[in-house]
C-alpha cells in the first residue's frame, strides 16, 4: 500500500475550559469559545484535550494566552503553551516580544 493512503491523523475534540466567552481587544466584540475538532496524530490517539485561555492586561493591551494540555491514553499528562496544533507556541511569541517575556516570566 503507497505511503500516501496511510493515515497520518485522526479527528479528536479539543475542550474549551477557562473563559468561555471574551471581549476581542482589537475589535471590541464579544467572542464565545466553544468546543472544537482539531487534526492528532495518530500517535496520541486517543487522548484527551483541553484548551484553556488567560488574559492578562499587558502595558494597557489585553493579551491572551493559551494553555494546552493533553492526556493519553496511558495517563501521560503533556502540557505546553499555546494551541494543539496548527498554531505557534506562546514561546515562540515570547522571545520575539521582549515586553511580554517580562510579565509571563
Amino acid at each position: 500500500m503507497p505511503s500516501h493512503l496511510h493515515k497520518k491523523f485522526r479527528w479528536g475534540t479539543v475542550f474549551a475550559t477557562g473563559h468561555r466567552s471574551f471581549i476581542e481587544p482589537v475589535t471590541g466584540l464579544r467572542m464565545k469559545r466553544t468546543n472544537h475538532r482539531t487534526r492528532v496524530p495518530i500517535g496520541l490517539y486517543p487522548c484527551h484535550i483541553e484548551e484553556k485561555m488567560a488574559i492578562k492586561e499587558v502595558r494597557g493591551e489585553s493579551v491572551m494566552q493559551w494553555m494546552t494540555k493533553v492526556t493519553t491514553k496511558e495517563g501521560i499528562v503533556i502540557q505546553f503553551s499555546g494551541k494543539f496544533c496548527r498554531y505557534k507556541l506562546a514561546m515562540e511569541e515570547r522571545e520575539k516580544n521582549k515586553g511580554l517575556k517580562e510579565v509571563w516570566e
